[in-house]
């Protein structure tokens, strides 16, 4: 996890440079792929993933989950438990980025003619001061580390896509990429965290020596 905070650390001052250039070339192109990109970035809004979560769990505080060593109070404690570790990964996340916002106050894209690329001005609630991290990225990183822990075969392809929908920020010209760099990293990070300290308490997910992603308790041991 280290080498993953350093490495983006690096990749983001790299970008930095270059920021204004690449959303130039993207602002400029009519490409069917931009297009496309940026009619699929609102797939990761937060409330897409949070709402569900949330009904789930009231849902769950409700209902009867059966005798003790049923089969049916496993399912529902398996259910709560995932619930409750997406809305806290995905808000969680969400909320760290919004604070980042804060304090950095990065102009974003639609203020470059005013501003240039690398404008901050800290400390402000504005929309248009609001670039770095990316929220949709954040998001996108949140939710790219509960499927890859639910489902370990298809963890390339969940990244792959992660990654895409992170991406298509800049297709939108909503952000610059060393916003979304910043915005996956802390998704990314904060999801993969929780999940580990879960783990560690035997919460929703068990850790397996050497492996970087806990398993979700529902997955059988072995």
């Amino acid at each position: 996890m280290t080498i993953i905070a350093w490495s983006a650390a690096i990749l983001i001052v790299a970008l930095s440079f270059v920021d204004g250039d690449i959303n130039a070339a993207v602002r400029g192109s009519e490409a069917p792929l931009r297009a496309f990109m940026a009619n699929w970035t609102d797939l990761v809004r937060i409330q897409w993933y949070i709402v569900p979560a949330g009904l789930l769990i009231l849902i769950a505080g409700v209902a009867d989950w059966g005798a003790p060593d049923s089969g049916a109070r496993r399912v529902w404690s398996n259910l709560y438990a995932q619930a409750v570790f997406v809305f806290v990964a995905v808000g969680g996340a969400l909320l760290t980025t919004n604070v980042f916002k804060i304090i950095f106050g990065r102009a974003r894209p639609v203020l470059f003619d005013n501003f240039g690329h690398l404008h901050l001005q800290p400390f402000t609630l504005a929309y248009d001061f609001a670039s770095f991290p990316s929220g949709h990225s954040t998001t996108a990183a949140a939710v790219t580390v509960i499927l890859m822990t639910w489902m370990p075969r298809f963890r390339w392809l969940f990244l792959a896509a992660g990654l895409f929908m992170a991406a298509s920020r800049v297709a939108a010209d909503a952000h610059y990429p060393s916003d979304i760099v910043g915005g996956f990293t802390v998704g990314f990070l904060f999801a993969l965290t929780l999940a580990r300290w879960l783990a560690q308490r035997e919460v929703a997910f068990r850790m397996e020596s050497g492996q970087l992603f806990p398993v979700p308790r529902f997955h059988r041991a072995g």
